[in-house]
C-alpha cells in the first residue's frame, strides 16, 4: 500500500501532519498510547508522500508545537488543504495490481504473522549494548508500530520498567544509551522512532523512504527521555 500524507486532530486541539501506509491504524495507535481521542481528518496520496510531508512541515513551521504536532486555526486548516493540493496531494489512490502467490497449486495464506526485520549491516551499532540495553530495545521493537514509532507515556514506561525489574531512572539511562547509539531517536514528547536502518516493519519501499528521512534527522536531537 502506498504511503499517504495524513492530517489528524486530538481532543486538546493539536493537529498532526505525518505519513503512513496505514493512517487509520496509525490513528488508533496514537489514540491508545496518548490516552487522547484522535480523529483522522483526511489523507492525501502523492508519488512521494515523504517529500510532501517535509514541504508541509516547512511551510507551517511557525505553527509547530512539537515534532509533527501543530496548532492550527480553522483558517490554517483551509490553507493546509489548499497548499497540499497545490504541491501534488490528491484524493485518488494509485492503482495496485494484486498478486496471488501459488506454490504447487496451493494458495498461500494472505495474512503473514507479525515480524520485524533486522538489517545485518547495522548490527555493529548493537555490539556495544549491554544486556539491560538489549532487553529494553527488544521491548521497544515489540511495541513499535508499522511506521517504526514507539510511544512511551509515563504509564507505558512504568509497565516496561516493572516487567524488566528496573527502576525508572535505570529505564531513562538505558533509553538515553539507545539514543546515543543511534538505535532510536526522540521525535516528540514521549515519542521515539526506532532506526529503520537497524529494525523495520513493512515493505522495502516504505522502509527505504523511512531510512532516507531518518539519516539527516538524527543530528541535534535531544536524548533526554
Amino acid at each position: 500500500m502506498a504511503q499517504q500524507l495524513y492530517l489528524m486532530r486530538n481532543s486538546i486541539g493539536l493537529h498532526k501532519v505525518g505519513i503512513s501506509n496505514h493512517p487509520e491504524q496509525r490513528r488508533r495507535t496514537l489514540s491508545k498510547t496518548s490516552g487522547l481521542p484522535i480523529i483522522l481528518i483526511r489523507t492525501w496520496y502523492a508519488p512521494n508522500a515523504l517529500v510532501l510531508e517535509g514541504m508541509v512541515h516547512t511551510h507551517f513551521k511557525d505553527r509547530r508545537k512539537e515534532g509533527e504536532w501543530f496548532e492550527f486555526t480553522e483558517a490554517d486548516l483551509v490553507e493546509v488543504h489548499t497548499y497540499v493540493s497545490s504541491i501534488g496531494g490528491t484524493d485518488e489512490a494509485p492503482e495496485h495490481r494484486e498478486v496471488v502467490r501459488v506454490v504447487s497449486s496451493v494458495e498461500l495464506p494472505t495474512d503473514e504473522p507479525p515480524y520485524v526485520k533486522l538489517y545485518i549491516d547495522a548490527t555493529p551499532q548493537l555490539i556495544d549494548l549491554e544486556g539491560s540495553h538489549t532487553t529494553l530495545l527488544l521491548e521497544l521493537v515489540h511495541k513499535m508500530d508499522s511506521d517504526n514509532f514507539v510511544y512511551l507515556p509515563t504509564s507505558a514506561r512504568a509497565k516496561i520498567a516493572a516487567k524488566l525489574g528496573i527502576k525508572d531512572q535505570t529505564f531513562r539511562n538505558n533509553l538515553s544509551k539507545l539514543v546515543r547509539q543511534n538505535v532510536i531517536r526522540r521525535v516528540g514528547h514521549s515519542e521515539f522512532e526506532v532506526n529503520p536502518e537497524v529494525f523495520s516493519r513493512g515493505d522495502w519501499a516504505a522502509t527505504y523512504e523511512r531510512q532516507r528521512a531518518f539519516r539527516p534527522a538524527v543530528c541535534g536531537v535531544s536524548v533526554d527521555p
